[in-house]
């Protein structure tokens, strides 16, 4: 068997250089350790977001949330939900109370490419699943104008 050597640029021998793939383990293992994502898009909820000719779908997964925690703001192209309060679970059989721990976020913000209606939008929790249904604004016309 052949002892391998490391060496530098300047042709200096390294003996401990074998170990250096160890820091990338090393970091896996304390991100598999850490409190949380410390990235804040991965608390956000999953959505699913349908186009039809006349309106946008958007269902958001929210389990454990009361329709009274879910706050929805409107503007002409955009869409804000934010969920306040920390979600309980009462469990009568188990004679326990469950209460999650919610980390802080910005709300779920979606970006429109067309203008939507604010005042025409229906929306239903029903099983952990908040469905929205928003009505495209419609279609902006180019004005003719003649010169005078």
């Amino acid at each position: 068997m052949m002892i391998e050597r490391y060496y530098n640029e300047d042709n200096c021998w390294l003996p401990f250089d074998v170990f250096n793939g160890l820091e990338l383990l090393d970091e896996v293992i304390d991100a598999f350790f850490s409190d949380g994502p410390s990235d804040p898009c991965l608390l956000r909820p999953a959505t699913d977001l349908y186009e039809t000719d006349k309106e946008y779908i958007i269902k958001v997964d929210l389990p454990d949330v009361q329709k009274n925690q879910v706050r929805i703001a409107l503007l002409p192209r955009q869409l804000t939900i934010h969920v306040v309060g920390k979600p309980e679970i009462n469990d009568a059989a188990e004679k326990c109370t469950n209460k999650e721990l919610v980390l802080e976020h910005p709300g779920l913000v979606i970006e429109f490419p067309r203008p939507i209606v604010t005042t025409k939008v229906k929306s239903k929790l029903k099983n952990g699943i908040l469905t929205l249904k928003i009505r495209k604004a419609g279609a902006m016309k180019p004005v003719k104008l003649k010169p005078e």
